[in-house]
């Protein structure tokens, strides 16, 4: 990962690297709704332990038995919150000050006097997470989240506590689709399948799991709030739906099946 620490301008110095046209920074609900949880955590956690001490060291003495089991509970439950609370705090502290350019080369992650690039070439998968609130174990975990897996396997998460975290998405799908595309189309024209996760692409259809749907069948693919839809022509009813999270590169899935409906239809006319 490209990595430097310089006492240029930062603007000034990812200039070299192509030009910025549109910069993301930390900030919105998400973000204060962290620092709100990161205070109230601590806060809540402390006094609670503190209650407990004093009940257990200070106010104690004859006539005034102590239930342990009740001082156990309280105890645990004091320190999940602290621990929350500390969770909460690091994850905000990871996020502060960070800022994202989005160059003509490729990403830009500033923070402090700390920046990392991220070529285009160098991404080989983005994923989009979304998810419920049902499946979240905590309201301080992140419900939305943009996966960048480099080369050379590690990755760049970005998650809602950074603003138009929607529109940087589709800047980087944009920027990344004639990279990734390419080599899925040469792919398919070798015979090779394309995967996607639980689903693959070839030459006969589209794949999810034992099933099979034929190009002459297939509609369109949607990828919209966390779930990837891959619709059947015959009454535009669902071939199968999938988590996001799960399918990496889906803005290459949706161009990879158009494309191929696009040459069967000009081979038919």
């Amino acid at each position: 990962m490209a990595r430097q620490e310089t006492s240029m301008d930062p603007l000034d110095w990812i200039d070299h690297q192509g030009t910025p046209f549109a910069r993301f920074r930390v900030g919105g609900f998400q973000y204060r709704l962290l620092q709100i949880g990161r205070a109230l955590g601590i806060i809540f956690g402390v006094g609670f332990l503190g209650l407990l001490g004093y009940l257990l060291l200070v106010d104690a003495g004859p006539g005034r038995p102590r239930d342990g089991l009740k001082m156990l509970k309280g105890a645990v439950v004091a320190v999940a919150v602290l621990g929350a609370g500390i969770a909460v705090l690091a994850r905000s502290r990871k996020s502060k000050g960070l800022n994202v350019l989005v160059c003509t080369d490729g990403l830009a992650r500033m923070q402090g006097d700390e920046i990392e690039i991220l070529p285009w070439q160098d991404i080989r998968s983005v994923t989009r997470i979304a998810r419920a609130s049902d499946e979240m174990r905590s309201t301080f975990e992140p419900a939305v989240q943009l996966v960048l897996e480099r080369t050379d396997g590690s990755k760049w998460t970005f998650d809602e506590t950074l603003r138009d975290l929607k529109q940087l998405r589709i800047l980087v799908e944009k920027c990344t689709l004639d990279n990734l595309l390419t080599p899925a189309q040469e792919a398919l024209r070798a015979g090779r399948p394309v995967v996607f996760g639980p689903i693959s692409v070839d030459a006969s259809g589209i794949s999810f799991g034992k099933e099979l749907l034929p190009w002459s069948h297939y509609q369109h693919v949607e990828a919209e709030r966390g779930r990837l839809t891959v619709f059947e022509s015959e009454r535009g009813k669902a071939f199968c739906k999938v988590d996001t999270a799960q399918v990496p590169n889906s803005h290459v899935l949706q161009a990879l099946a158009e494309s191929v409906r696009g040459a069967a239809a000009r081979e038919t006319t």
